[in-house]
């Protein structure tokens, strides 16, 4: 005689439960948005610009690399050299300039001068970690914000020059500088504005006046 068994219900046998369904679907949405703003928080972080010792070492810019000089300038003058050395280890010669002697001189000296200014900003970034950005994708927009506190820092040496050396225009016995010491007028120069300076001042016009001209003829 058989027995009739109940059946056994098995979770895969179950009807799913509408609301638990809709539950567990708004639960998986709303953990795929957080992740999603979470990778997006990286991705941002990864493009930032630069950190706050680049930015300090970047003030240094326009002191110990180069004055005018912008960054991609050097580095192309580092790749050309690259790329020069490269090619004559391959026995190809590279292009020479047909330009007049003092031409080609000028330019030499431009390209010492840049490859100099490269290897100082190898100096304040160390090499490794110059090397590590520009091999970065968008090292480019990096260079730019270098560029940014690196002006920043000019502006703010120049502005503090403008009053230093006005306040030292105006301690200085007449006596201490030939071109002064034989005029009886001393004309003020105010530290903190750009009116009555240069050659609108009698003082600081006389001391930028060439010395192939005498400033009581101009």
């Amino acid at each position: 005689m058989s027995t009739s068994q109940s059946p056994t219900s098995t979770p895969g046998s179950q009807s799913s439960d509408p609301t638990q369904v809709t539950e567990i679907s708004t639960h998986l949405k709303r953990r795929i948005t957080q992740l999603e703003e979470e990778n997006e928080k990286l991705r941002s972080r990864r493009k930032r610009g630069p950190s706050e010792c680049e930015t300090t070492l970047a003030r240094g810019i326009r002191k110990i690399v180069s004055l005018h000089v912008p960054i991609k300038v050097l580095i192309d003058e580092f790749d050309r050299r690259e790329t020069a050395e490269s090619d004559a280890e391959n026995g190809e010669e590279g292009a020479t300039a047909s330009s007049p002697f003092d031409t080609e001189q000028a330019l030499k000296r431009e390209h010492d001068r840049n490859f100099e200014s490269f290897q100082r900003l190898q100096g304040l970034f160390t090499r490794s970690y110059l090397q590590k950005v520009l091999e970065q994708e968008g090292f480019l927009e990096r260079l730019k914000a270098w560029e940014r506190p690196a002006d920043e820092a000019r502006g703010d040496d120049i502005k503090r020059l403008k009053v230093e050396v006005a306040n030292w225009l105006n301690t200085l016995d007449k006596d201490d500088l030939q071109v002064l010491s034989e005029y009886e007028d001393y004309s003020f120069v105010t530290p903190h504005t750009r009116l009555g300076r240069g050659f609108q001042n009698i003082t600081t016009g006389r001391l930028l006046c060439p010395i192939d001209y005498d400033w009581n003829d101009l």
